[in-house]
């Protein structure tokens, strides 16, 4: 009777966590084996994809995921925020399906002369375009420079996630692009290059702010009560 208890009460407090299923303001999205309830702001008008998508991108102002003004009505309001640099997206990805990092990350070296860097930046090594001498004077044909290439190793030695960063005076607001993997998703995200020392802070606000999209559906309450009820520190009494 106490083990009934205890579960009928943790299946009361999870089920009163359940968002509602119908909800005009919001999109039911499954990718990678999750659910998420996504509100509708943050695909910018675009098409939405809801079950089984491989992917998904999802536009917002940062630094705290806000959802962007709306393009039509509040045109000065984005352009201060791209100019803010505050105007960004991630691309989410199923991860099982894509590519490891090692193969991709080999190809971009591959692509062009790059550099490594003696010192570790910010705990991740760091490698650097060897840009080639112009073959005319002519700016059309210019070298194309290539992002640096910064990568995170695992303990292996395998690429446990990688960034591409703006080298000085590329572009007129700088950024960086971080590739990671979690809890089945291929996160792609963008911010700042001044951020670069906080990468870390970024990479953990970004799986927060989609953990916090994600739901339990009904299917996955039993399995939750389950896994609860196997980790009792008790047995039912005979």
């Amino acid at each position: 009777m106490e083990k009934f208890l205890l579960l009928l009460f943790v299946g009361l407090t999870i089920s009163s966590c359940l968002p509602e299923e119908r909800d005009s303001s919001a999109v039911r999205v499954e990718i990678a084996g999750r659910v998420f309830k996504v509100p509708k702001g943050y695909f910018d008008g675009a098409g939405a994809y809801g079950k089984d998508t491989e992917s998904v991108v999802l536009e917002y102002s940062l630094p705290g995921f806000e959802v962007l003004p709306e393009y039509s009505q509040h045109k000065a309001e984005r352009q201060k925020l791209i100019s803010a640099g505050r105007m960004r997206g991630m691309l989410l990805q199923n991860e099982a399906n894509r590519p490891s990092f090692n193969p991709v990350v080999k190809e971009h070296m591959r692509s062009a002369d790059f550099k490594k860097e003696e010192n570790l930046v910010y705990g991740l090594e760091k490698y650097v375009h060897q840009v080639p001498e112009p073959i005319s004077p002519d700016p059309n044909y210019g070298p194309n420079i290539q992002n640096d290439i910064l990568i995170e190793r695992s303990s292996d030695g395998s690429v446990k996630s990688y960034l591409r960063c703006s080298p000085p005076g590329k572009y007129e607001i700088p950024g960086c692009e971080h590739r990671f993997i979690d809890k089945g998703l291929l996160y792609d995200i963008h911010w700042r290059i001044q951020e670069l020392p906080n990468w870390r802070a970024q990479r953990e606000a970004a799986i927060q702010f989609i953990d916090s999209l994600e739901y339990i559906r009904p299917n996955r309450l039993l399995e939750t009560l389950e896994k609860h009820q196997s980790s009792l520190p008790f047995k039912e009494q005979e």
